[in-house]
Formats: structure tokens, C-alpha cells, sequence
């Protein structure tokens, strides 16, 4: 056996670790207008890194829903003053602060005569079902589909929690003429950033006395994303989810496994109407995909995609010379290789996902 055919296992061990060239990164979101709607959109996570969990961003907000010019909402909107709708039995709330170890606090809801119906939202009102609208310092902060949720941006020292439940179609439940609401307070000695207006809504009337942007909520049950990786064609259909505390503002959960473009095609109907927009990453609109290797240091990681095709060759190239002794080396390298790079990516994996709890 040749010095060279020896050694070749080795070789290949060797190619497993070979980086990829740096592809710039646009580290943006895309704006754009269509009719009365604006859309922002982007990766949640920036800069969008291969193989690192992330998720399809989309804020929607509609220009002028609201006339404030005497201080009080218009009453078709979902959030109107004095929207309510009366339970037709028994219907009470009660709620329980704790303070979380690492920031804000938890909220706990206790319902009877509800049922929390996340599937029905923007649905028929059916009595009895339907969701929570949880209020912090007198501010909206989102819906809530489940007893529970983490406050996480709840600024340090005293804040106050109200909950209200509300219809499928969105109107305050009331119970012998009162509103099925609780409140509570709490001192919170690890704080956030506070809960205010979402990043570039304004919600005070301009000078003519109209909301600039409204955010538009409910789309979770109207509208999907398909997300394409431009390079290879390769597509998926995504479900969207509200972003607690942001309202207007959805995500839909992915992993890129691969550098490059990717567009993001929403399709559904907003109020109603038909929507067909489609948004590709690049310069000037929003962060591409980012190879692994791009960013790690000190050490090159191949990825989960290079490994896959780097093994095939290295198969392909034993099977080739016809020597078994030659392929079982070749495979026992690549099996050391890929089970030392999955242990890497998977502790980053772990670290990444106790990034996301502890904001989310």
C-alpha cells in the first residue's frame, strides 16, 4: 500500500474541518407600503446565523385606523372603549404575581366559567370561550391564550397587572353588568426596559389628531409565511404566532441550515383583503444567512451540511479504490468527526436555547 493511499483517511479527516468564504451580511429589515398596510420584515435573530435557532419576523400596522382627536379610540376597532359582550353564565377571574429569579415576573390566570380557545380567535363569539388581554401599568402588552406567561420586561420597583377576558371576538366579557377583569400588583427588584409603545409605532395622534400606525392583531389565523432558500429552491409553509408584548408584531420559528437568500412570502388575507407579498434578503432589504464558520473562533466547526457532503465523497472515494480496510477507516474517521461536531453543536445549541427563555 502506497504512502499516499494510507494516509488518505487522514486527508479527508482533515477536509471535514475546511471553512467557507465570508458572505456579507445586510443585518436589516425591509419596509414597505402596500395600500393603508406597512410591513416590516426580517429575521427575528441578527445577524442570521446557519444552524442557530431563529425565526420569520413580521410587524403589521395599518396608517390612520383611529381618530384621536378627542381622546378616546374609534369603537370598530378590536381594542374600542366600552366594547362588551355579557357571559351568559357565571364568569370570574382572579390572578397571582410571583417574581421571577431572573427578570420581571410570572402571571398565573384562574378562570371559572371560561376556557381559553387560542383556535377560535377572530371566530364567531361562542359564550363561555375565548381569550385574556393582559394590561401592565396601564399599557396593553398582548393577548394571552394559556393561564400563564413570563412579564419579562416589567421595569424595576412597582407594577401593576390587569386582566380582562375577552370574546373570540375580542369583546370584554362582563358578568351581571361588571367586567370580568383582575388586577394586581408587585415590587419587582430585577427589571426590564418596560412596556411601552412597540419600536416605530406611534401611537399618539399627529397633528391632525390620527394615529400614525395601528398595529394589526388576529393576522395568526389569516396569514402564513412560505420561507424559500433561494439557492436550492427549497421551500416550507410556516405558521405565524403573535410576539407576546409586541402587538402587530409575529414570528414564525425556523432553523436555516444553509448560507444564502431566502425569501419570506406572506399569503393569506389581512382585514379581509387578499395578500400576496414576497421579501428577499440581500442589500437593502434584510440579514441573509450567515455560514457558521464565518463566526467561529478560535476554531473552524464544519457544519452539519459540509459534514453531509464531505462523508458521500469520502464514501464514494473508498468504494472506488475497492479496499474495505480503506472504507472501514474512512467511515470510522468520518463517525469520530461527526459525533465530536454534533457535541459541539449541540452545547450550542443548549446555550442558544436558554438565551431565548430568559428574554422570552
Amino acid at each position: 500500500m502506497s504512502v499516499l493511499h494510507s494516509k488518505r483517511p487522514m486527508l479527508l479527516a482533515v477536509v471535514l474541518l475546511a471553512t467557507l468564504a465570508i458572505a456579507p451580511a445586510a443585518l436589516a429589515h425591509e419596509g414597505r407600503e402596500v395600500g393603508e398596510i406597512d410591513f416590516v420584515v426580517g429575521f427575528a435573530e441578527e445577524p442570521a446565523l446557519e444552524g442557530q435557532p431563529n425565526a420569520v419576523f413580521l410587524r403589521v400596522t395599518e396608517k390612520g385606523g383611529q381618530d384621536m382627536s378627542d381622546g378616546h379610540a374609534d369603537d370598530s376597532h378590536e381594542d374600542a372603549h366600552d366594547a362588551q359582550i355579557a357571559a351568559e353564565g357565571h364568569m370570574s377571574v382572579s390572578i397571582s404575581l410571583e417574581q421571577d429569579a431572573l427578570t420581571g415576573a410570572n402571571l398565573t390566570i384562574v378562570t371559572d366559567g371560561f376556557i381559553f380557545t387560542a383556535e377560535n380567535v377572530n371566530k364567531p363569539h361562542v359564550s363561555g370561550e375565548g381569550h385574556a388581554h393582559v394590561y401592565v401599568n396601564g399599557i396593553k402588552v398582548g393577548r394571552l391564550y394559556g393561564p400563564s406567561i413570563h412579564l419579562d420586561k416589567m421595569k424595576a420597583g412597582m407594577n401593576e397587572v390587569r386582566v380582562t377576558l375577552n370574546a373570540n371576538t375580542h369583546e370584554e366579557y362582563t358578568w351581571n353588568g361588571q367586567p370580568v377583569t383582575a388586577t394586581a400588583t408587585i415590587h419587582v427588584e430585577k427589571g426590564g426596559e418596560g412596556y411601552g409603545e412597540p419600536e416605530g409605532m406611534s401611537m399618539a395622534g399627529d397633528e391632525g389628531g390620527h394615529v400614525v400606525a395601528v398595529p394589526v392583531e388576529g393576522l395568526e389565523s389569516s396569514l402564513q409565511v412560505e420561507v424559500t432558500h433561494l439557492a436550492s429552491n427549497s421551500s416550507t409553509t410556516l405558521q405565524l404566532t403573535p410576539k407576546f408584548g409586541e402587538p402587530g408584531s409575529y414570528e414564525a420559528v425556523l432553523i436555516p441550515t444553509a448560507p444564502g437568500k431566502y425569501r419570506f412570502r406572506f399569503f393569506g388575507e389581512i382585514m379581509g383583503q387578499p395578500v400576496d407579498e414576497a421579501f428577499e434578503s440581500g442589500e437593502g432589504t434584510f440579514d441573509e444567512v450567515v455560514a457558521a464558520a464565518d463566526v467561529q473562533f478560535p476554531l473552524k466547526v464544519a457544519s452539519l451540511r459540509e459534514l453531509e457532503g464531505v462523508t458521500r465523497s469520502a464514501q464514494a472515494a473508498a468504494v472506488s479504490a475497492g479496499d474495505d480496510a480503506s472504507l472501514a477507516s474512512t467511515l470510522a474517521i468520518v463517525g469520530i468527526v461527526v459525533g465530536a461536531i454534533g457535541t459541539v453543536a449541540g452545547a450550542a445549541g443548549l446555550a442558544a436555547a436558554v438565551r431565548t427563555r430568559s428574554r422570552g
